[in-house]
């Protein structure tokens, strides 16, 4: 059996925005804080998931350079990192 290889990187923004809408729909039904507060988590959020995407833009522009191509399949070839 073949382990497949896990790339974080390649999923890392999809997640943070996943993790940071259900935060923020949990947040609001329990809480109920200003709209500020969810505004600004929500800033947060997609702040964060942006820098990743600029990590990963970086990384993928790297591996191009190398040529090594089939390194942007992750996932066993689930996830194309492009």
């Amino acid at each position: 059996m073949i382990t497949p290889e896990v790339s974080w990187l390649a999923i890392f923004p999809e997640l943070i925005l996943a993790v940071g809408a259900a935060g923020v729909l949990l947040v609001d039904v329990q809480w109920r804080p200003r709209h500020r507060i969810l505004g600004l988590f929500t800033a947060g959020v997609l702040l964060a998931a942006t820098g990743f995407t600029v990590v990963q833009w970086l990384d993928v522009a790297s591996i191009v350079e190398t040529g090594g191509i089939t390194d942007l399949l992750v996932f066993s070839g689930m996830v194309l990192m492009d």
